[in-house]
């Protein structure tokens, strides 16, 4: 890889940006109002080239209007390293009779692997909360995503190597910003106030929630970055999952931070969604 890496990957995503804003923004392009079926398919072109510019895979997933999940790009593997604890750190909150709140905050916000194995632990550990877990994530509509218990593939926060697609990560954004659930409604604002370390692309953006993960699968190589998140806009919510892989870890963490800045940036064209939206 180039170290000109981020400035070459910023000089085609600006490119892109102008694009995108006359093909979407329609005053001062002179376009007719569009139907929602041509809106979305003009979102998934621009995104398209957009993930072909970079030089690793990347995958974006935004939830049209409708409800429907618009992802473009492929990526060889989806694992969800730490966003994961945000439905975990949910279900504990919902579970607890104990005063969970500092291990909540900590387990999201600062991303702390004890406190989120902690939680997992008092939700029965091992395939007792794995299922707990999955059923949170069935009441947001994912039907295929199984949570894997703790210590699998012997490591100590085996739940991190959950598959998690793109697309069921922007539908569970979306199914927790309008949730009005107590537990819920918590640990969406905790993710909008994320350590420094913590606080990249979406979560700085006005408005935005999210939750970062990354690692490299040490049994293929395979390093991953990934964000799921929203952004609140007056016109609507954006909900969103961002997935870069490659073969280095620092590569994808440069990309995975252009490519959330520049959604971020843009989310006022992006496809925003209500919370009566069919499917929310």
């Amino acid at each position: 890889m180039s170290p000109h890496l981020p400035s070459r990957v910023r000089s085609v995503v600006t490119t892109l940006a102008a694009a995108l804003s006359c093909s979407l923004v329609l005053s001062g392009c002179g376009a007719a109002d569009p139907s929602a079926e041509s809106s979305d398919g003009t979102v998934r072109g621009i995104l398209e080239e957009l993930v072909a510019a970079f030089p690793d895979d990347a995958q974006v997933s935004v939830m049209a209007a409708d409800g429907d999940i618009i992802t473009v790009g492929e990526v060889p593997e989806s694992i969800a390293w730490s966003t994961i604890k945000v439905p975990i750190v949910i279900e504990a909150l919902r579970e607890g009779e104990d005063d969970l709140g500092e291990q909540a905050k900590l387990a999201i916000t600062e991303s702390d692997n004890d406190a989120a194995s902690a939680l997992f632990d008092t939700l029965g550990g091992g395939y007792q909360a794995s299922t707990k877990v999955d059923n949170l994530l069935r009441e947001a509509d994912d039907t295929t995503t199984l949570t894997l218990p703790n210590a699998a593939l012997g490591g100590d926060t085996g739940f991190g190597m959950t598959q998690w697609s793109s697309a069921d990560q922007a539908r569970f954004a979306a199914w927790m910003a309008c949730s009005d659930e107590d537990a819920v409604q918590h640990v969406y604002r905790l993710m909008s106030d994320l350590v420094d370390s913590q606080a990249v692309g979406i979560e700085t953006t006005d408005g935005g929630h999210a939750k970062s993960g990354w690692g490299t699968n040490e049994h293929t190589g395979v390093s991953t970055m990934r964000q799921m998140g929203t952004i609140d806009t007056d016109a609507g919510l954006v909900a969103m999952s961002i997935v870069i892989t490659g073969d280095r870890l620092d590569d994808v963490t440069e990309e995975i931070d252009v490519l959330d800045d520049w959604l971020a940036d843009h989310a006022g064209e992006l496809p925003r969604t209500q919370c009566d939206a069919e499917g929310q």
